[in-house]
């Protein structure tokens, strides 16, 4: 029986439970914190998560709910366009604008290496022109490009739970390997060669004067010791449409910003990437690589590079930073070891006691709550979780029965779309096979086009394509998919397409009300032919009354990349 004494003891159970969970959290997150050593990590370069191999990040970032994206998309006419990436960038360099002064950071204008335990005072001047809030970061012009700003990673964000964490991050005393006229590898830029070697026999000739204390003639200060960095077009019709390129203050990072050892001030030092004149209305791919000895550059996983649609991606790495045990006799692990040992010892026993505290306010004889009060009921009847019965051939059927779902099967009419065929991967002249899907909206019922309704700015031969079908009445309710490259030059490379088992998703297998044994319905799209050792731009888009295309936030369409070699 449910009364005011079971209520209570109830109630009295789960206070002391969690407050004696809070308490002992509270202890051993205490205890974890003195393990932390405040200036350096325990574990570094190569023997950490983190590794030994930096990559790019790039500002300004598209809006957290597009986060997966990296298009910067403007009008510059249009202030509503532009004054997202001017804000966003204004926070950005609030950390480069707000320093506090500190006695760790001093002025290396006129040296290449600050003193012992001080850091390079890194700051925004003109030097950054046009790339300067004075200026709208170049997003203003109406004739010239934004500018996008670069920098070695150092700052991750992430989510637990429900809050949002930012961690510093930097691979702590990783010291760059400069390249050399010597060292240049046949992979860099012809361009970028050549201009090391400028820098070079600058470097040369400043000695030369140093020698001769006629230093105060010449400028620079050794501007060849630098993390090199360099920005192109992923394919041709890229490297035509970006126009020129400016990198301010310098085409790289300075050697006398590292290594990163946590001095406190120190910011990462910027690299802001001027597009002079890129080509308008035109989706352009960059990429942007730093170039160092011990960079090592890797397209698959994005690292020492970061690219992307219109702009450059944002380059991850995992992070990790291991604790570090201060004043005590024995080793690290020894008393990390010891430290987990009691820390699982003492929650297994506080679990232990709480249940059986718990065990003993149960009843042996008879529940503690009956009939419609349980979550049993007082109903016997049990009704059974749905089965094959709810699946129903629908070859021969414009829709189900009441309660039932349309059977949706991997059969020949995927062909070569199926594991036979290794789904046109091991083919030697065709390309593979893609696999689309809708996500599943509960009670979403798509609106066909048809010939009369088709839009605009449907492709012509998608039009002509569901006329044709009209006219020979066959697969006529449809939520209509079709596939192209992404520019020109994209969908000279693609080659043709087939669709398996239909050009779409048939109406018969909507809605989704939730009924066991449904399964989402696929198209198959087969890249019969596309060109080789070619990055492909390919965007599909899904082509109903009621789905709405955004290419900003990838709304109704997916872009993906394709290369075969």
């Amino acid at each position: 029986m449910n009364t005011k004494e079971n209520i209570g003891k109830t109630l009295l159970f789960y206070l002391i439970f969690y407050a004696v969970l809070l308490g002992f959290f509270a202890v051993m997150l205490a205890v974890f914190y003195q393990t932390l050593d405040d200036i350096k990590p325990k574990r570094r370069g190569n023997d950490s998560l983190i590794g030994s191999n930096p990559g790019l990040g790039f500002r300004p970032m598209p809006p957290d709910s597009n986060v997966k994206s990296t298009l910067i998309w403007y009008n510059s006419s249009d202030k509503g366009y532009t004054q997202y990436w001017q804000n966003e960038l204004d926070k950005f360099l609030s950390a480069y604008t707000d320093m506090e002064k500190s006695e760790n950071i001093q002025n290396c204008d006129d040296i290449d290496q600050p003193e012992k335990d001080k850091a390079c005072e890194f700051k925004l001047a003109e030097n950054f022109a046009p790339c300067l809030h004075d200026y709208g970061y170049g997003f203003d012009s109406n004739l010239g490009g934004p500018c996008i700003f670069l920098k070695l990673n150092k700052v991750r964000t992430f989510c637990f739970l429900l809050l949002k964490i930012t961690m510093t991050f930097q691979i702590f005393g990783w010291q760059p390997e400069y390249y050399n006229s010597t060292t240049i590898p046949s992979t860099m830029p012809q361009y970028l060669r050549e201009h090391i070697e400028m820098e070079e026999r600058k470097d040369a000739v400043l000695k030369l004067l140093m020698f001769f204390n006629f230093e105060s003639l010449y400028c620079d200060h050794l501007q060849h010791y630098v993390v090199w960095v360099d920005c192109v077009g992923e394919n041709p019709a890229d490297v035509e449409n970006i126009g020129a390129i400016t990198y301010h203050p310098l085409r790289g990072f300075h050697q006398k910003y590292f290594p990163f050892t946590n001095v406190k001030g120190y910011v990462s030092p910027l690299v802001a990437v001027h597009f002079e004149k890129p080509e308008r209305g035109v989706l352009i791919n960059i990429e942007c690589k730093a170039w160092a000895r011990n960079i090592h550059h890797d397209r698959v996983n994005r690292r020492g590079l970061n690219r992307g649609p219109g702009q450059v991606y944002d380059f991850r790495i995992n992070e990790n930073w291991a604790p570090r045990f201060k004043n005590f006799k024995y080793g690290v692990s020894t008393k990390l070891l010891f430290f987990y040992f009691i820390f699982y010892a003492v929650l297994a026993a506080f679990f232990a006691g709480m249940m059986a505290f718990f065990y003993r306010s149960l009843n042996d004889d008879r529940p503690k709550l009956l009939l419609h009060e349980s979550l049993i009921g007082n109903n016997p009847i049990y009704t059974r979780p749905a089965t094959s019965e709810n699946i129903q051939n629908c070859d021969q059927l414009s829709e189900p029965e009441d309660g039932k779902v349309c059977e949706f099967q991997l059969s020949t009419s995927f062909a070569p779309c199926l594991n036979e065929y290794h789904f046109g991967l091991d083919s030697k002249e065709g390309g593979p096979c893609i696999f689309l899907k809708l996500n599943k909206i509960f009670g979403w019922v798509p609106e066909c086009y048809n010939s009369t309704t088709a839009p605009r700015d449907m492709p012509k031969h998608l039009r002509e394509y569901i006329k044709l079908k009209e006219m020979i009445g066959e697969e006529y309710d449809m939520i209509w998919i079709d596939c192209e490259g992404e520019n020109p030059v994209d969908k000279n490379n693609l080659g043709p397409i087939t669709y398996y088992p239909a050009r779409g998703f048939h109406q018969k297998y909507f809605p989704f009300t939730n009924i066991k044994g449904y399964v989402s319905p696929l198209v198959a799209v087969h890249f019969e032919k596309p060109k080789r050792d070619t990055l492909i731009n390919v965007e599909c888009k899904a082509w109903a009354r009621n789905i709405y295309h955004d290419r900003f936030n990838n709304r109704g369409m997916v872009h993906f990349k394709l290369m075969i070699h």
